[in-house]
């Protein structure tokens, strides 16, 4: 698919992107240093949109604040805040605007409310009076950890068997229903259990496609549900949002284009905090402490 993208602040004048997917395959730009400008369309083939995000952006030229590296990834950033809105259907529509070749003329995609396409369920927490329900080896994932890969709280099997938490599996959907996140959607990292204040949503035949949708729709919900930001989902309000459904080898096409994104995104982050942490001991080693330069 051509992309093009007219850039800001330097001297090149357009750039013209040929993506698979996720994937460049090729980048001409017209104008700008010849050297400069194809080393950096040599570079950026077959590379992933975010790694060339995070190799480019930020790289200077000179005192313009930008340059035509910074350029492409500024491009490939507003390339890809689009992307989520043209794999899905706009309100309305019961058709992406950009489909993959193999599923061209395949038909109209269905709308199916979420309560009939997804098995749903919350959960409840046990009595914290008891002591013996506390202290177990079952992760009690509350709303503020649905994206994390651990909990603060474990509960015991008595713990879960006498109250109204419920099991969640590693990769179910999970939906944050109350407090300062509400509306915030995730895979779950971790097998373990789920408070009140959590709906788990398990899709008949791809949850990742409908993680994917609803995070894409997530605003709009809050927007139309949560008042001023203040308020909560419920599962009956979940339940009666309509999505549209194409056939599971599609939803599997774009499951796996936009979660190869988010791996890419998550693997970028880690490495950034990875360099957070190296240059932190370095300084601690390059200068010497409070307590030393004021002796």
């Amino acid at each position: 698919m051509e992309y093009r993208y007219t850039p800001e602040g330097v001297c090149s004048m357009q750039m013209i992107f040929e993506i698979d997917g996720n994937i460049i395959k090729s980048l001409r730009i017209i104008g700008g240093c010849p050297g400069n400008t194809v080393g950096v369309s040599k570079l950026v083939e077959g590379r992933t949109i975010d790694e060339v995000i995070s190799l480019l952006k930020g790289i200077p030229c000179g005192n313009k604040g930008t340059s035509c590296p910074d350029q492409v990834a500024r491009a490939l950033e507003k390339y890809k805040k689009g992307l989520m809105q043209k794999l899905f259907p706009a309100e309305g529509k019961t058709l992406p605007e950009w489909r993959f070749p193999e599923f061209q003329g395949c038909g109209e995609w269905k709308s199916k409310a979420i309560g009939k396409a997804c098995k749903m369920f919350s959960g409840g927490t046990p009595d914290t009076s008891k002591k013996e329900f506390y202290g177990g080896t079952i992760p009690f994932i509350r709303s503020a950890e649905i994206n994390k890969s651990s909990t603060e709280l474990f509960i015991t099997e008595a713990g879960l068997n006498n109250s109204s938490a419920r099991m969640v599996k590693k990769g179910d959907i999970l939906i944050a229903l109350y407090g300062a996140n509400s509306g915030e959607v995730a895979l779950s990292k971790i097998d373990g259990a789920i408070n009140q204040a959590i709906l788990c949503l398990r899709h008949e035949t791809n949850n990742a496609f409908v993680y994917h949708y609803f995070n894409h729709i997530k605003n709009w919900i809050v927007s139309r549900y949560i008042q001023g930001g203040q308020g909560n989902l419920s599962g009956q309000i979940i339940k009666s949002v309509n999505l549209y459904f194409p056939k599971p080898e599609e939803q599997k096409k774009v499951a796996d284009c936009l979660s190869e994104i988010d791996a890419m995104i998550s693997e970028q982050s880690n490495k950034v905090e990875q360099l957070k942490a190296h240059k932190k001991g370095l300084m601690q080693g390059l200068f010497p402490s409070c307590e030393e330069a004021n002796v």
